[in-house]
C-alpha cells in the first residue's frame, strides 16, 4: 500500500507539468512573447510547482526536469530563455534538497542496492551469457552479495527483480556497491553488446506494446481487484509481527465499495481483460505512448505548429 502510494506525488506533479506546458503551447501559438505576461503567469507557477515536486518527490526526478527543460527551450522559440531560467533554477532546487537539505534534517536517501539495481541486473545477464570473462576477483565481489547460481539465474533480461529477489544480500551489496559499478563499466568495455542487449530487453514495457515470455516475468504485472491475501499484504500475518498488526485501523483495512453489483461487474471486467490477447491495447503504456506521438504528428501536420512536439516527450514516461 505504502509503496504505491509514495509515487503519488510524483504523478501529480507530472500531470501538473504536462497540463502548464499545454496551456502554454498554445498560448504562444497565439502570440505570447513572455512568461511574464499576465496570460502566461498562472500557467508559470504551475509548470514550476509541477517541476520542483519532480525533483522533491523521487530521487532521481532530477534528470526528467534536465530532459523537460531541453525540450521546452528546443521547442518554444521566442519564450526560450524564460524556460531556461525556470529549468535551471527547479534543477538546482531538486539537487539542493536531495543533496544538501534531506540528509541535513534526517532524510537518508536511497540505498545504493535500490539505486543501481538495474547495474547488478545488467552483471548477472553478462553472467549468464559470458562467465568465462569474470575473473576471481569479479567472482569473490559477487560471492559476498549472492551466490553464483543465483547470479545466473538471475540473468533474466525480463525482469530485474529476478536477483535482487532471489538469496540477495542487500546489505552486503551496499558494503561493495562501488566494487559492482566498476565491475559494470569493466563488462561495459568488454561486452558492450550484451549490456546494450540486457537494458533494451529490461525496458520491454517501454517500447514494445507486445509482452514478453510469461515463464520469464515478461508480461504486464497489474493488481488484482479481487484477491485479498488473509494477511493484508504482510500487514496483518499470524505472526502477530506486521507493520500495522496492533493498528486500530487494522479491522477496517478492507475494502468497503459503495455499490456491490457495480463493484462485482467493473471487477469481472478488470478481470476479462487480463486475457494476453487484449493485454497489449488495454494495459500497455507503450501502446498509448505510440498513440499519443501519433496524435501529436497528426496535430503538428494539420496546424503546422511544431511546438507541440515538446508534448510528445511527455509519452515517454507515461510507461
Amino acid at each position: 500500500m505504502l509503496y504505491v502510494w509514495k509515487d503519488v506525488p510524483f504523478a501529480i506533479s507530472a500531470v501538473l507539468v504536462f497540463a502548464a506546458t499545454t496551456r502554454l503551447v498554445a498560448k504562444r501559438s497565439r502570440g505570447l512573447r513572455s512568461l511574464r505576461a499576465r496570460p502566461a503567469r498562472i500557467d508559470v507557477l504551475i509548470l514550476v510547482a509541477g517541476l520542483l515536486g519532480l525533483g522533491l518527490f523521487r530521487n532521481n526526478g532530477v534528470g526528467f526536469i534536465v530532459l523537460i527543460g531541453v525540450a521546452l527551450v528546443l521547442a518554444m522559440t521566442g519564450l526560450r530563455k524564460g524556460f531556461a531560467i525556470i529549468a535551471v533554477v527547479c534543477t538546482a532546487v531538486g539537487l539542493a534538497c536531495n543533496l544538501l537539505i534531506y540528509p541535513a534534517i534526517g532524510i537518508k536517501p536511497a540505498a545504493p542496492h535500490n539505486v543501481y539495481g538495474l547495474n547488478y541486473a545488467d552483471i548477472a545477464v553478462v553472467y549468464a551469457a559470458d562467465p568465462g570473462i569474470f575473473t576471481r576477483a569479479d567472482l569473490t565481489v559477487m560471492k559476498q552479495v549472492t551466490p553464483l547460481s543465483s547470479w545466473k539465474y538471475g540473468g533474466d533480461c525480463w525482469d530485474a527483480d529476478t536477483l535482487t529477489s532471489h538469496d540477495f544480500n542487500a546489505a552486503a551489496a551496499d558494503r561493495v556497491n562501488g566494487q559492482l559499478v566498476s565491475l559494470w563499466f569493466k563488462l561495459l568495455q568488454e561486452r558492450p553488446d550484451i549490456i546494450a542487449d540486457s537494458r533494451i530487453c529490461h525496458g520491454n514495457i517501454a517500447w514494445s506494446p507486445f509482452a514478453g515470455p510469461a515463464n520469464l516475468w515478461g508480461f504486464t504485472a497489474m493488481s488484482t481487484t479481487s484477491y485479498i491475501p488473509a494477511n493484508l499484504w504482510g500487514y496483518n500475518p499470524p505472526s502477530h509481527h506486521g507493520a500495522m498488526s496492533h493498528s486500530k485501523y487494522l479491522p477496517v483495512l478492507k475494502t468497503r465499495p459503495l455499490s456491490t453489483t457495480l463493484h462485482r461487474i467493473v471487477t469481472w471486467w478488470h478481470v476479462l481483460s487480463q486475457v494476453p490477447q487484449l493485454q497489449w491495447l488495454l494495459w500497455r503504456g507503450a501502446t498509448w505512448c505510440y498513440i499519443g506521438y501519433a496524435a501529436v504528428i497528426l496535430y503538428v501536420r494539420r496546424r503546422g505548429d511544431r511546438r507541440m512536439y515538446a508534448l510528445a516527450g511527455y509519452c515517454s514516461d507515461s510507461s
